[in-house]
Parts: C-alpha cells; structure tokens; sequence
C-alpha cells in the first residue's frame, strides 16, 4: 500500500482506514489512606479509535506487573471496559507511592497503537 509521510513525520495512507487501539485515560493515580480499607475504583474505556467505524471489533488483552492492583478482566473485544482497584492489604501500612504499568494491547492485524501503556501510581497517606 502505497503512503506519504506529513510535515510531522508521520505515515499517512491515502484511502485507508486503520484500527486504532483506544484508552479513556494515560495514567491513573489511586489515593489510599492509612486504617481505611476502601479505595474508589477506577474505569478505563477500551475503544476502536477509527473514526467511521469499518474496521470492527478489536480483541484486547491486559497485563500488568503490580501485584497490589485487581483486574475484573483480561480479554475483551473493544468497546469494553475495565475496572480496576487495589489491594493495599500486600503493602506496609506507612505512607509511600508505588509504581507500575498496566498493558493493553490488540493482535488484531493492522492496528495502530497495538500496545498501550498506562503508568499507574498508587500514593499512601497517613491517617
């Protein structure tokens, strides 16, 4: 397929429609205070980006490396939603900030930002 590249640098494909993997949020902050248990959840959106919809459904995985953040799901096909909360039960009850990634990302063929990575923290304040 033939394609030209912008004035910024990126590729563009006259004609084309491609599959864009889509996130509601960049980054999300969980605030946990210690002696109490509950922690406001959080949602992220999960949407084929593509504008005039012919591209379909994309499937969807999601992974993350922190063991203190819960997933209600790990497959999905897009538009979808996952939930996510903490378990601050595994953590040192003393204020900190801890870090990590949650992954999602598409193998459906051609899509653009197959993989999206969401930075999450999690901060720890006295009680």
């Amino acid at each position: 397929m033939a394609f030209s590249i912008d004035r910024n640098g990126n590729r563009e494909y006259p004609g084309a429609v491609l599959p864009v993997l889509g996130l509601s949020e960049t980054r999300l902050t969980f605030t946990a205070t210690i002696g109490d248990p509950k922690i406001a959840s959080q949602v992220l959106h999960i949407r084929n980006l593509e504008p005039i919809g012919l591209t379909g459904e994309l499937t969807w995985v999601a992974t993350t490396d922190i063991p203190w953040l819960i997933i209600d799901k790990q497959v999905g096909q897009t538009p979808d939603m996952l939930t996510l909360s903490v378990d601050i039960g595994q953590l040192e009850p003393a204020p900190s900030t801890h870090t990590g990634s949650l992954v999602v990302s598409s193998s459906t063929p051609g899509v653009v930002y197959a993989e999206r990575v969401v930075p999450i923290v999690l901060e720890v304040k006295p009680g």
